[in-house]
């Protein structure tokens, strides 16, 4: 051993060629460089490299152990730890690795770090304001139920019906009687024309004259024979009187009349008549029969004479034939 420390000073510090020029080795070391421990007993160099309590980066293979009678050192290899004062290197070993990663590693995990939290706190804004927006949405999507009272509606008056007017009847015209075709007179009678005007017809003697009546009232048909056989009809409106009033007022006028009758009822031309009958003084005694009725408010008198001698001759020949024959029109 210490014939080969000398021959690497006196060589210069060169092993085999190529080897780097390394500093004389200490024959006798009192400890192991940092991160090697050597078993109890056994000699340089045939230490255990063990792992560099740090990142966890274990140091490069064992130097291969030292040989008896070996000369200078092993082939080339990486030894770690720090150099011996004086020995020199080619290009050095690189710096042993610093617990915990080196100050660059530490600065990248504080980075790291910082980034995360920024990101985490980003994300914790980012959620808080997703809900704050989606709890608002949520309550104004949500009206509040305002109870509100429907109005009644206003009932509209019920419309009355309008009473369809009846229709107005029209006067229905009172059909006027049908005309008869005026039958043919009895033999020796003729109709009175004139008398309908009057509202009546009946037929009278042929030869007989016509004329009116003395009040003006009437027509009065004469005998040709004597002025004192005559037939009278009279009209003379209207009245408020009862035909017995008319009777007994027309008898009450002649002159001296005597016998008065009593009043009887009787049907002349389909109506009821009331008459009475008297005698008075003319010329001769003559008899006279009056008849009165009242037709449609309107009075009508009927008056019959001759002398009294005549008076049956003459009723049964020509006053019958009048009286049958008188027909309101």
């Amino acid at each position: 051993m210490p014939a080969a420390g000398a021959g690497m000073a006196g060589a210069g510090g060169y092993g085999q060629p190529g080897q780097l020029p390394q500093a004389e080795f200490p024959a006798a070391a009192t400890g192991y460089p940092t991160g090697y421990q050597a078993p109890a007993g056994a000699p340089y160099g045939t230490g255990v490299q063990q792992p560099y309590p740090g990142a966890g980066t274990p140091y490069p293979p064992t130097m291969p152990p030292y040989q008896p009678g070996q000369t200078g050192f092993a082939g080339p290899g990486t030894y770690p730890g720090a150099g011996v004062p004086g020995q020199t290197y080619g290009g050095g070993f690189p710096p042993r690795p610093q617990p915990g990663g080196g100050p660059g590693q530490r600065n990248t995990w504080i980075v790291v770090t910082a980034v995360g939290a920024v990101v985490m706190l980003f994300l914790l804004i980012l959620l808080g304001a997703f809900v704050l927006m989606r709890g608002g949405s949520q309550t104004a999507a949500v009206p509040t139920a305002t109870a509100t009272t429907a109005a009644s509606p206003t009932p509209s008056p019920t419309p009355s019906p309008t009473p369809t007017p009846s229709p107005t009847p029209s006067p229905t015209p009172t059909p006027s009687p049908a005309v008869s075709p005026t039958p043919p007179p009895n033999p020796g009678f003729a109709w009175c024309d004139q008398c309908v005007n009057e509202g009546f017809t009946t037929q009278y003697p042929s030869g007989w004259s016509q004329s009116s009546t003395p009040d003006g009232t009437g027509i009065r048909f004469t005998s040709p024979a004597s002025s004192e056989v005559t037939a009278s009809f009279k009209v003379p409106g209207a009245t408020n009187q009862t035909p017995d009033q008319l009777v007994a007022n027309e008898i009450a006028q002649l002159p001296g009349a005597t016998n008065v009758s009593p009043t009887t009822t009787t049907t002349i031309g389909g109506t009821t008549w009331r008459a009475a009958s008297a005698d008075y003084q003319q010329q001769s005694q003559d008899h006279i029969q009056v008849y009165a009725t009242v037709y449609q408010g309107r009075a009508y008198l009927i008056e019959i004479q001759a002398p009294r001698d005549q008076f049956d001759q003459m009723n049964t020949q020509y006053f019958a034939t009048m009286l049958a024959t008188f027909q309101f029109v």
